[in-house]
């Protein structure tokens, strides 16, 4: 049962956030997206320090669950801070905020296919009319041609990583408080956001348009092999778990397969 404190927080929370989403645009606008999110992250690293030397919360974290602590990071703000400002150019603020508020929705889903989470008829309910929502809005962007399709797939992708975040941040056994480990996560991101370079953010939201910028014949399979180490960490819904030693070469039913890029017809 909420309380009144509760209560009190999340509808301040929820109105900050409606209100983010407007200046946000209007920042976008303005500065490039990614210099501005750094910035904003510089400004917002130091209210968070005080906020924990307020409350008397530690800031260490052993340099054994530093790889723990990375990759809450990744998928609860990496991943959702670069693609928001990837996407936020090519959307209004009144869709990318409705695209962001399908977050708890998702959560509920990587409850229910990952951890075995119960689902009440309420929230049942919730994630068919946000389901519906979602489709209805992208429906639209499909079909004006000034829309931006992908640009409202991107950040409903990450916006589905984030969610995925709050899972694992919920079911993390790192032993450190929230704050601290909220405190090193926005650290970690504020570093990549800063490093990301400005000459990414005038490509198009497109495999293509990344490859030609970054001038990667073969973006897909370079990021493949780049990433090959840490697949096992991703959870099977998402189609990346290669097999194990040991395992015989026996296939899993989400393995996916390395294949040409960009893909030929299958005809």
């Amino acid at each position: 049962m909420m309380t009144r404190t509760q209560g009190t927080a999340l509808l301040l929370l929820t109105l900050f956030w409606g209100f983010n989403w407007p200046v946000m645009k209007g920042a976008v606008n303005v500065y490039p997206p990614m210099t501005f999110r750094a910035l904003s992250m510089l400004f917002g690293l130091p209210c968070l320090a005080l906020g924990l030397v307020y409350f008397k919360v530690p800031f260490g974290i052993a340099r054994a669950h530093w790889r723990e602590l990375a990759l809450l990071a990744v998928t609860n703000m990496v991943v959702w801070h670069v693609g928001l400002m990837l996407a936020l150019p090519h959307l209004s603020s009144g869709r990318a905020a409705i695209l962001g508020y399908t977050m708890p929705v998702f959560s509920v889903l990587w409850g229910l296919s990952l951890y075995g989470q119960r689902v009440t008829w309420r929230q049942a309910l919730g994630i068919a009319a946000a389901g519906a929502g979602v489709w209805l809005l992208l429906w639209h962007e499909f079909s004006r041609l000034s829309g931006a399709p992908l640009a409202a797939g991107l950040l409903l992708f990450v916006t589905a990583i984030w969610a995925l975040g709050t899972q694992q941040l919920r079911r993390s056994r790192l032993p450190a408080p929230t704050l601290a480990i909220t405190f090193w996560m926005t650290v970690i991101t504020t570093v990549v956001v800063s490093l990301l370079p400005d000459l990414c953010l005038g490509a198009s939201p497109t495999i293509e348009s990344f490859r030609i910028l970054l001038g990667c014949e073969t973006a897909l399979i370079a990021l493949r092999e780049a990433t090959f180490v840490h697949l096992p960490e991703l959870p099977r819904p998402l189609g990346f778990r290669p097999p194990q030693q040991g395992s015989g070469g026996h296939k899993r039913p989400f393995q996916q397969h390395k294949g040409p890029d960009p893909p030929t017809d299958a005809g």
